[in-house]
């Protein structure tokens, strides 16, 4: 039976004379399910007989009655309401006048649904749910809490496009129409009542003070739970209501819950306020706890046969670039029973459009943020922490959120689709490498449907093949890749909810590899010199996905709802090549293109003035190496310069917003800048020795061969440079001193949102809540000093047709010298390279690696490994306050053309390799080299660092490009001081003739042209810590995912190219 309120208009006809009734209440009851009849689905009735079954308990007792007309669902025709197929009723209420002429119609939605916990499980219509949920505030950049419904329908729809089946309206109860559109398009829902005393009694101790404490605060916080239900009681898609948010805890909220438990029997009560364990709340639903933490709130729940599922209230904090490691907890929530996901914090930037006056005196747009507007105190950006920017533009972590949360997923082994697959996620089949003849068997593929009602009738699945990092059939311009190019069919599937099932592909694992080998081959018959490398196994990938097979309401046809790489080469299809083939490789090529030309192949190679060396060879080769750095500063070809700043050794990068997070100097960035290595620099001139050698295949004259090669030996120490008088710790000007730990913006962000849980004590003991678990200390960890130094050894190669190899061994164990804190990690932010490539505003990067959107180290698997080609600007991603940004992963090799001249490729020729504390795990599955992490960007990470604004980016940019100008100008001036007053050396290098070579003026290379196009900075790194994102108050980068000091080797080959040809998209 249903019964509903309305406001009654008409004459009473049971009233007695003529008064008339005005605003009186009637209640209307009728059996819906007589009229509707039974499920015409099997799934339907059995989830309508589950419902039935469920009892009259109450719902935190594991036997929660459904009630009312959904325990009595099992008739024919009733379809049950649930987020993947929201089928609900409209009811329509009629009132007629004494004559029968309708005078009002009043509407509202209708759905059948129950949910109840049991076993450690929430069902929902009988049957377990993975809650994929996230956070939403009402909130519109420009009229703030002021929301219509066009607005709220593309929140749910790019929910939905995200694979997110859930919301919590933190933390209020939302505008009505939020819940009616939520009911016909699909999203469970948190309804929460307005109640929140943050930061209030934050120790629980009972202060009497505290309204959940003190009677005289009942009966306000009882109502706001009883209106919340009362106007929010009919909508389909309120799952569980919640008691409010970080209010602590007390009798009010056990109050709250008994009536709501009372009134609604069909729904969970959620509360996490007091440690998320207590009584008042049906699921056990912390704040972001690690995973250890999750891994023992499980064994406790497990040990006290608690009946309760945990479900996250808030994880995964998108505060800037950061949501890293949400594979793992996708991966925990895949495979631990007790784990059922969780709501990500948050779904939306919250930041206001603005307009002002900026340097220039034009006016500027940007999202402001707390302090733009004059107040104080404020938050700063604390409030940005969205999977999508204030206009709802998609961050790049919308993306991984797909991936990880995705429905369907694709494996080469059995039950291998769980764990969050989504796309980019490539690995070898190796439960078949011990298959006999497994390389001669068509692919399996085994798709396993992640659904808790559908099957997969909706979905359509089809296949490519991936060579080299393009799909089989590309040429021309669709290099690319993310395009619809080699897509095939695979047959209709209809997987069961929570079943797996398989499809081949037409092809084996030797045709695979014999297409692969083709296509290397024909890459290099076309000249393409950065792809003359040797093909490994995770160059030939399998890509399959799952789209939509028609039109829905949040989506269109085609829309890929999964996407997922296989690697089904290994070992014994397709042998790994040797250490050193890239560089040979590499040789080879450039042997090659200088044969039979006729031109001579010599180099000069000369002293500078200032202790550096200055080589010149064929065609305009030009290179230079300071004496002052040891670094190349300078590399030009026919005229064209290619490098405008040194390519040098870098550790550092502007911080994000989670490095901030700590307090009390314990966050990243503090050790940073106090380990100085915002400001790290060579101490000293470096010691530089020279060799020439016979290019391999030459004959080291003229007349073709590969001609010479100069071999630079350069050593060097990297020390912080001395800060400027006016500048400190707390804050730079203009990129010129150190990195802002506190004041403007967020600074150093300490604190603890997640609360310690009553009754796991034991199972914590030792624990840390706000950081990893504590290990031994290393001994970099252990040795004491205020700032850092690292000791680099490079040796380059310079080659007459334009090839230089780099090879670099970087010890970097001490670093970071202060003793840390216990359970805190030392990690560096980056080991690599940057430099500046002389190439302007209008150029475009093409690599081999995982793309094409941004991703780091610990936020990866949406990411695919492929060919992609963007414009530079592409590449950069304006987070409201400007951070790191822009990186790309795994990447083999990458080219920046644009403007007249060569192109400038950049190969990873060797692994990055470690030693010490930073040494990798044994068993690493061998691959061709990748660099962690590239970026291209048109501003320095110290012009990032200082603008605060991204409006700023321009003016900070000058300001650094003069401060690094000065710096280098003071050290080649400083190092030709010091090579005049050392005594006389041997020959400076003795050619392959055994002459010498004579001293030439000048070690910095010359002002650029005026009409000579502006610089990219490009940094190369050999190991990139990850972003974190379990919180943003804490250090949160998971181990894996952090650079240990240590002793780290890679190489790096700089290649100049023709001009490429047509270009992709």
């Amino acid at each position: 039976m249903h019964t509903r309120k309305q406001r009654w208009y008409a004459r009473d006809a049971h009233s007695v004379g003529d008064d008339q009734l005005m605003g009186a209440a009637a209640t209307l009851k009728w059996d819906a399910l007589s009229a509707l009849g039974a499920p015409s689905h099997p799934a339907a009735v059995a989830a309508a007989g589950a419902v039935a079954s469920a009892g009259a308990g109450g719902a935190g007792t594991g036997g929660a009655g459904a009630g009312g007309a959904a325990a009595s669902g099992a008739r024919e025709g009733l379809r049950l309401w649930n987020a993947e197929a929201p089928d609900h009723y409209i009811l329509v209420v009629e009132l007629r006048g004494s004559a029968g002429e309708a005078l009002e119609f009043e509407a509202c939605q209708v759905g059948f649904r129950a949910a109840w916990v049991t076993g450690g499980s929430l069902l929902h219509n009988g049957a377990r749910i993975l809650v994929r949920g996230v956070n939403r505030h009402e909130w519109h950049c420009i009229r703030g809490k002021a929301l219509d419904e066009a607005h709220m329908i593309r929140d749910i729809t790019l929910m939905k496009r995200a694979n997110i089946n859930a919301v919590r309206c933190s933390h209020y109860p939302n505008a009505t129409r939020w819940y009616e559109l939520c009911t016909m398009l699909g999203l469970y829902v948190v309804d929460e009542a307005n109640l929140e005393t943050h930061g209030f009694d934050p120790l629980f101790l009972h202060d009497t003070n505290h309204p959940a404490h003190n009677p005289t605060w009942l009966p306000a916080i009882l109502e706001r739970g009883a209106r919340m239900y009362d106007r929010d009681k009919n909508h389909p898609c309120v799952l569980m209501w919640s008691l409010g948010n970080e209010a602590g805890y007390g009798p009010a909220h056990d109050a709250m819950a008994a009536w709501l438990r009372r009134r609604d029997p069909t729904r969970l009560v959620h509360y996490e306020g007091g440690g998320s364990r207590h009584t008042a709340t049906d699921v056990i639903c912390p704040m972001y706890p690690r995973l250890p933490q999750l891994r023992a709130l499980a064994a406790a729940a497990d040990a006290a046969r608690d009946p309760r599922p945990i479900i996250l209230c808030e994880y995964a904090h998108s505060m800037g670039n950061s949501t890293g490691n949400l594979r793992e907890y996708w991966q925990a929530f895949e495979s631990w029973p007790r784990l059922q996901g969780g709501f990500i914090w948050d779904w939306a930037d919250q930041a206001l459009r603005k307009t002002e006056v900026g340097p220039d005196g034009e006016e500027v747009t940007f999202w402001a943020v707390g302090g733009d507007f004059g107040d104080t105190p404020n938050d700063a950006q604390f409030c940005c922490n969205g999977l999508v920017f204030p206009d709802r533009t998609p961050h790049p972590a919308y993306s991984e959120a797909a991936a990880c949360m995705a429905p369907v997923g694709f494996s080469l082994t059995p039950g291998g689709g769980g764990g969050g697959g989504g796309g980019g996620d490539s690995g070898p089949a190796q439960w078949e490498e011990r298959r006999p003849g497994h390389v001669e068997r068509e692919i399996e593929v085994f798709v396993k449907n992640k659904h808790s009602f559908v099957f997969t009738y909706f979905l359509a699945f089809e296949w490519r093949l991936l060579l080299l990092g393009r799909p089989v059939g590309a040429s021309g311009p669709r290099v690319g890749g993310d395009g619809e190019v080699g897509w095939a069919a695979l047959p209709p599937l209809a997987v069961a909810p929570g079943a797996e099932g398989r499809v081949q592909l037409p092809l084996t694992r030797r045709e695979v590899a014999g297409q692969l080998l083709a296509a290397a081959q024909a890459a290099a018959d076309g000249g393409a010199a950065a792809l003359k490398l040797p093909v490994v196994p995770e160059d030939g990938l399998v890509e399959v996905r799952a789209l939509l097979t028609s039109d829905t309401p949040w989506a269109p046809k085609g829309h890929v709802v999964a996407l997922t790489q296989l690697q089904p080469l290994d070992a014994t299809s397709l042998p790994p090549p040797r250490p050193g083939a890239v560089a040979a490789a590499l040789r080879a090529a450039a042997a090659a293109a200088a044969e039979g030309d006729g031109k001579a192949r010599q180099l000069r190679v000369e002293r500078t003035a200032g202790g550096g060396m200055a080589i010149d060879g064929p065609d305009g080769l030009r290179v230079r190496v300071s004496g002052a750095t040891g670094c190349i500063t300078a590399l030009s070809l026919g005229g064209r310069r290619l490098l405008a700043a040194p390519l040098e050794p870098c550790f550092y990068r502007a911080p994000t917003d989670n490095d901030r997070g700590g307090a009390g100097g314990t966050s990243y960035l503090a050790r940073w800048v106090a380990a100085g290595l915002d400001r790290m620099a060579a101490a000293g001139p470096a010691d530089i020795s020279v060799r020439l050698e016979a290019a391999p295949g030459g004959s080291g004259g003229g007349g073709g061969g590969g001609g010479e090669v100069a071999v630079v030996e350069s050593s060097f120490v990297m020390r912080p440079a001395a800060l400027p008088a006016e500048a400190g710790v707390g804050g730079g000007g203009g990129g010129g001193g150190g990195a802002e730990v506190a004041g403007a913006g967020v600074g150093e962000v300490g604190g603890a949102h997640w609360m310690a849980m009553a009754g796991i004590e034991a199972a914590l003991e030792g624990a840390d809540i706000s950081a990893p678990a504590a290990a031994a200390p290393s001994e970099a960890e252990g040795q004491a000093g205020p700032e850092g130094e690292v000791a680099v050894s490079a040796t380059y190669r310079v080659h007459a047709s334009g090839l230089v190899e780099t090879e670099w061994r970087v010890d970097a164990s001490r670093a970071l010298p202060a003793r840390l804190a216990p359970g805190l990690r030392a990690s560096l932010p980056r080991v690599g390279l940057r430099a500046g490539a002389a190439f302007g505003r209008s150029a475009r990067v093409r690599w081999l690696g995982r793309g094409p959107h941004e991703c780091y180290p610990d936020r990866k698997l949406s990411a695919a490994l492929r060919q992609h080609e963007r414009h530079v600007g592409a590449l950069y991603v304006p987070y409201v306050y400007p951070q790191e940004n822009g990186g790309r992963t795994d990447t083999s090799w990458l080219t920046i053309s644009g403007g007249p001249g060569p192109a400038l490729a950049f190969v990873c020729t060797s692994n990055a390799a470690a030693s010490g504390p930073a040494a990798a795990a044994p068993g690493a599955r061998a691959a061709r080299p990748a660099l962690a992490l590239f970026t291209v960007a048109r501003h320095g990470w110290r012009a990032v660092q200082e603008a605060r604004r991204p409006y700023r980016l321009d003016e900070c940019e000058r300001a650094a490009a003069a401060a690094e100008a000065a710096a280098r100008a003071a050290g080649a001036a400083a190092a030709a001081a010091a090579a005049a007053a050392a005594p006389e050396s041997p020959s400076a290098v003795a050619d392959a003739s055994g002459g010498a070579a004579a001293a030439v003026e000048g070690d910095a290379p010359p002002d650029a042209p005026p009409d000579e196009p502006a610089m990219l900075h490009v940094h190369l790194d050999a190991a990139h810590m990850g972003v974190g994102g379990d919180d943003s108050w804490s250090p949160s980068v998971h181990d894996a995912y952090l650079v240990p000091p240590g002793e780290y080797s890679f190489g790096v080959a700089l290649l100049p190219l023709p001009l490429p040809g047509p270009r992709g998209t």
